[in-house]
């Protein structure tokens, strides 16, 4: 299973986002974390973001499909850390 790590930030935090990707090219698994530490500001709702991200994922929904549902701001740039997430995964696809 191949992966690719890239940092990204968010209100002035800067995350490390790993994605695991299948055999086929198909995206596996995202895991996100801030740089800092284990317990920071976003901490829980960044594991949780995954975790549902992932869910999503096996069950075939695309990153393009999620990335339709997400807050965005006027310039279209993602509203939140999740939308954030989502669109580094098409990015990084």
């Amino acid at each position: 299973m191949n992966k690719k790590t890239s940092v990204f930030v968010f209100e002035g935090v800067r995350f490390y986002l790993t994605i695991r990707f299948h055999n086929d090219g198909r995206i596996a698994e995202v895991l996100a974390a801030e740089q800092r530490y284990y317990g920071g500001i976003f901490s829980g709702v960044v594991q949780d973001a995954c975790s549902l991200i992932n869910e999503l994922l096996r069950r075939f929904v695309s990153p393009e499909t999620l990335s339709e549902v997400v807050g965005r701001m006027p310039d279209g740039s993602p509203a939140s850390i999740i939308g954030n997430i989502i669109f580094h995964l098409i990015e990084n696809q």
